[in-house]
């Protein structure tokens, strides 16, 4: 083994764990983001705008750490996405605090597989029938 193919895996590596330990804070945040929504007594209106306006800046932030850019192209392409991503805070926090986690969790739960139903429609994707499988046991399971 020589020493770049050494540095490779071993960079290959560093960004298998980093990616890891990405996916694992999100989970983690996701898991714990109702529970904290719910204790607040603030309306659903302000800890979105103050969620978005926390988060804003450390995603810039990153962005710029990891080579990226944020120009008016950028943001005229993010524009429609975004704006649909906040409605989609406002129903899921305006759920946490109107009906108990267990039903909200559930409701989110089930998004994958009406995303499955309506993807080939919308997309002209082909679903395979292990993935119908999948998502029957997923709801059983729900």
């Amino acid at each position: 083994m020589t020493a770049s193919s050494l540095t490779r895996v071993t960079a290959g590596r560093s960004a298998n764990d980093l990616g890891l330990a990405a996916g694992g804070v999100a989970v983690l945040a996701w898991g714990i983001g109702p529970l904290i929504v719910t204790s607040i007594d603030a309306s659903t209106y302000t800890i979105v705008v103050w969620r978005l306006l926390l988060a804003v800046p450390i995603m810039v932030a990153v962005a710029k750490l990891t080579g990226g850019a944020v120009d008016r192209w950028m943001l005229r392409r993010a524009f429609g996405p975004g704006v649909l991503f906040g409605g989609s805070l406002l129903a899921a926090f305006a759920s946490f605090k109107t009906t108990s986690i267990a039903n909200a969790t559930l409701i989110g739960a089930m998004i994958p597989v009406l995303v499955l139903l309506v993807a080939p429609k919308l997309f002209g994707e082909h679903v395979r029938p292990i993935q119908l499988g999948f998502s029957a046991v997923a709801m059983l399971g729900i």
